[in-house]
């Protein structure tokens, strides 16, 4: 998986898929806010992205891992396979918020 970078600019979410078949499994999520405030969660899910209905994907955040009311930027770094990773933005004054990760070939 190439890196990605997501630049966030309102309240929302922001999914990333993940090659969780990759092994050994190792991903980087960083959450960066720049010049400004928000607050925000990393959430996670085993649910394929790719073709469960958004609807029917169950994402959930791990204590430690940049939970949700998180107001500061931070970086996870990911070692048991998850199908996903997205960045759940539920406050957002100034400032964009870069959502990046990056997984090794």
């Amino acid at each position: 998986m190439r890196e990605v970078n997501v630049i966030i600019t309102a309240t929302g979410t922001y999914p990333v898929a993940l090659d969780w078949m990759k092994s050994p499994f190792m991903a980087t999520a960083q959450v960066n806010i720049v010049g400004g405030t928000a607050t925000y969660g990393l959430e996670f899910t085993l649910d394929n992205i790719m073709i469960t209905p958004a609807a029917n994907v169950r994402w959930q955040s791990i204590t430690g891992l940049l939970p949700p009311s998180t107001t500061t930027s931070g970086i996870a770094q990911l070692t048991t396979p998850f199908c996903a990773v997205r960045c759940n933005v539920t406050a957002f004054a100034t400032g964009p918020v870069e959502f990046k990760v990056a997984q090794g070939l």
